[in-house]
């Protein structure tokens, strides 16, 4: 019971700290970073992928950015990989996709650690040169260092054809020598944002 009683206290008394720390924002640990995406092929092959390089953060505005390398997409086979950075990222006119949304300053500094809170916000994806808004239901998190933990709660479904990606994906699908990759993509993320504070 005391050990208990100590560590609520503890908690209480970095709930009160935390929101008077002055924060130039948030940095994102590229080490706690992941985004990842199932593409289905053949109508019932289902394959799971990620991205091995993001960089991003959170200004004092609010205002998040995540860049995801589109070079770095891992899907534990090289010459896929080469396959899905030529012919469908087409990296070498563009390199990285972006995911940016405006989060509630007063509202994120006012979060307590330990208490997780959903919310519905809107993303601008950028990817090939097109860009979407799109919704999706996030989980935030301070933990007891004051590190930021964002997730998806749900998988968020893009469009290729919004993004331009119909026609690298039909010259996948004749290589490959498959029936159908489908072309809409489930995407989840999970990421660590590490204060860092005003000078």
């Amino acid at each position: 019971m005391n050990k208990y009683r100590h560590t609520c206290q503890a908690f209480l008394a970095l709930s009160l700290l935390l929101p008077t720390l002055a924060l130039a924002g948030w940095q994102l640990d590229s080490n706690n970073a992941l985004v990842s995406f199932v593409s289905i092929k053949n109508n019932t092959i289902a394959e799971l992928h990620r991205f091995d390089e993001l960089q991003g953060g959170i200004d004092a505005s609010g205002k998040a950015t995540v860049n995801i390398s589109l070079a770095s997409v891992n899907t534990g086979i090289e010459i896929r990989d080469q396959r899905l950075q030529e012919l469908l990222f087409d990296t070498a006119s563009f390199p990285q996709a972006t995911i940016s949304t405006q989060l509630d300053q007063q509202w994120l500094s006012a979060l307590l650690p330990g208490q997780p809170r959903a919310l519905d916000l809107d993303f601008v994806v950028a990817v090939h040169g097109k860009q979407q808004t799109i919704s999706a239901l996030v989980s935030l998190i301070i933990d007891a260092r004051g590190n930021l933990h964002v997730e998806s709660m749900q998988p968020i479904l893009l469009d290729a054809a919004q993004f331009g990606l119909i026609e690298g994906i039909g010259k996948l699908q004749e290589l490959a020598a498959l029936q159908a990759i489908a072309t809409a993509v489930p995407v989840t993320f999970a990421m660590v944002f590490k204060p860092i504070p005003a000078e």
